[in-house]
């Protein structure tokens, strides 16, 4: 049987993980704060998983991203597109689960790639749009290799992966620090600049993108929105700018 590479990598996430939960039982022992086997056991898992989701996320973001830098790019053209239902969990404002179901969309593309063969591939992102056929869309492809549809979508579902990667990168050096006795100023000034400016921050552009969106999508030729959600769009489009404003650039210049 031959391992592949991402089989190493999850080896050496789940071998790392087993060490910190060594070095972080043998820490406790020394603080005069044993934990039982239980607790152990549980928070072993638990560092095993989020070591395993850093390394395995890391590995095959940084070769997709890498993949869709250095192919070579090509205009496709959406052909038709595959259709089926998703169960999606969501949470409401009361903070209590539940499943929808969503009917998500897969296109398929076509191009014509430098030596003149016609490529037909299905995209790599499936959404709930419904795909236009005709459209164009630009894509990343090597022979043999599955395609790489590069779009806002896309971009935006690597900077979510490369916060989520940050944020496990913390959590993971902070057991380490915390397994060799040591403390970082750095690394808690990292935490606060995280939790700060990516996470709350990031947080708060993201929905003024999908308000602004919303105001866009009103003025656009067929658009069926009423004129009462795009002024609701309108109102926290002006509240989130002027509180990202307020927040994060304002004290800047008082500085």
């Amino acid at each position: 049987m031959t391992i592949t590479p991402i089989g190493y990598y999850f080896f050496a996430s789940v071998a790392f993980g087993v060490l910190l939960m060594i070095g972080v039982s043998r820490r406790w022992s020394k603080n005069g704060k044993p934990g039982g086997i239980v607790a152990n056991l549980f928070f072993g898992l638990v560092l095993v998983i989020i070591s395993n989701l850093f390394f395995m996320l890391s590995f095959v973001g940084t070769k997709a991203v890498y993949e869709m830098v250095t192919f070579p790019k090509y205009e496709a053209t959406i052909i038709s597109f595959d259709s089926e239902w998703e169960d999606v969990t969501r949470t409401d404002d009361d903070g209590f689960s539940y499943t929808e179901t969503i009917l998500m969309h897969t296109p398929t593309l076509r191009f014509t790639d430098d030596t003149g063969r016609v490529i037909t591939q299905s995209g790599n992102i499936r959404s709930g749009a419904e795909p236009v056929i005709g459209d164009k869309v630009t894509v990343a492809y090597r022979d043999g290799r599955g395609l790489q549809v590069i779009s806002l979508a896309s971009i935006g579902l690597y900077v979510g992966l490369a916060v989520m990667l940050m944020i496990l990168g913390y959590i993971l050096a902070n057991v380490v620090l915390f397994a060799l006795g040591r403390k970082s100023k750095r690394l808690d000034a990292f935490g606060s600049f995280l939790l700060v400016y990516i996470v709350i921050g990031g947080a708060m552009l993201f929905m003024l993108a999908g308000m602004v969106y919303g105001v866009y999508s009103y003025f656009q030729p067929g658009s069926d929105m009423p004129l009462a959600i795009m002024l609701v769009c309108a109102f926290f489009s002006l509240t989130l700018a002027l509180a990202f404003v307020g927040v994060f650039l304002i004290p800047k210049k008082a500085k």
